[in-house]
Protein backbone atom coordinates (compact mmCIF):
# COMPACT_ATOMS: atom_id res chain seq x y z
CA UNK A 1 0.00 0.00 0.00
CA UNK A 2 2.55 2.13 0.81
CA UNK A 3 4.02 1.93 -2.72
CA UNK A 4 0.33 3.06 -4.36
CA UNK A 5 0.92 6.19 -1.82
CA UNK A 6 3.76 6.79 -3.58
CA UNK A 7 3.08 6.40 -6.86
CA UNK A 8 -0.04 8.22 -6.71
CA UNK A 9 2.01 11.35 -4.60
CA UNK A 10 3.74 11.72 -8.13
CA UNK A 11 1.65 10.96 -10.57
CA UNK A 12 -1.66 12.14 -11.70
CA UNK A 13 -4.55 10.72 -12.18
CA UNK A 14 -4.78 12.09 -16.14
CA UNK A 15 -1.26 10.26 -16.75
CA UNK A 16 -3.14 6.61 -15.74
CA UNK A 17 -5.83 7.34 -18.12
CA UNK A 18 -3.45 8.22 -20.66
CA UNK A 19 -1.09 5.26 -19.90
CA UNK A 20 -4.23 3.22 -20.30
CA UNK A 21 -5.54 4.52 -23.74
CA UNK A 22 -2.14 4.24 -25.17
CA UNK A 23 -2.37 -0.21 -24.09
CA UNK A 24 -5.86 0.00 -25.34
CA UNK A 25 -4.67 0.89 -28.71
CA UNK A 26 -1.89 -1.48 -28.85
CA UNK A 27 -3.88 -4.09 -27.88
CA UNK A 28 -6.45 -3.24 -30.78
CA UNK A 29 -3.83 -3.53 -33.25
CA UNK A 30 -2.15 -6.24 -31.96
CA UNK A 31 -6.04 -8.03 -32.34
CA UNK A 32 -7.05 -7.01 -35.30
CA UNK A 33 -8.17 -9.70 -37.14
CA UNK A 34 -9.04 -11.79 -33.99
CA UNK A 35 -12.53 -12.60 -32.65
CA UNK A 36 -11.50 -12.99 -28.55
CA UNK A 37 -8.80 -12.49 -26.39
CA UNK A 38 -8.73 -15.67 -23.67
CA UNK A 39 -7.14 -14.98 -20.44
CA UNK A 40 -5.79 -17.87 -17.92
CA UNK A 41 -7.72 -16.95 -14.85
CA UNK A 42 -6.92 -18.83 -10.94
CA UNK A 43 -9.49 -20.20 -8.83
CA UNK A 44 -8.01 -18.04 -5.97
CA UNK A 45 -9.38 -15.72 -3.67
CA UNK A 46 -8.11 -11.94 -4.01
CA UNK A 47 -5.48 -10.94 -2.26
CA UNK A 48 -5.40 -7.95 -0.04
CA UNK A 49 -3.72 -5.05 -0.92
CA UNK A 50 -0.17 -5.07 0.12
CA UNK A 51 -0.33 -8.91 0.62
CA UNK A 52 2.34 -10.90 -1.63
CA UNK A 53 1.65 -12.83 -4.21
CA UNK A 54 3.89 -15.46 -3.18
CA UNK A 55 1.27 -16.38 -0.58
CA UNK A 56 -1.42 -17.00 -3.46
CA UNK A 57 1.30 -19.07 -5.18
CA UNK A 58 2.11 -20.96 -1.93
CA UNK A 59 -1.94 -21.18 -1.32
CA UNK A 60 -2.08 -22.71 -4.52
CA UNK A 61 0.82 -25.23 -4.61
CA UNK A 62 -0.79 -26.56 -1.30
CA UNK A 63 -4.33 -26.97 -3.08
CA UNK A 64 -2.63 -28.63 -6.06
CA UNK A 65 -0.75 -30.90 -3.79
CA UNK A 66 -4.11 -32.06 -1.60
CA UNK A 67 -6.55 -32.39 -4.49
CA UNK A 68 -4.14 -34.08 -7.47
CA UNK A 69 -5.58 -30.98 -9.42
CA UNK A 70 -5.45 -26.92 -9.76
CA UNK A 71 -8.70 -25.69 -8.02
Amino acid sequence: MADARAAAATHRHLDGIRAESRIQAELAAAMKGFDALLCPASAIPALEADASHLTALSWMAHRWSTTGRPT
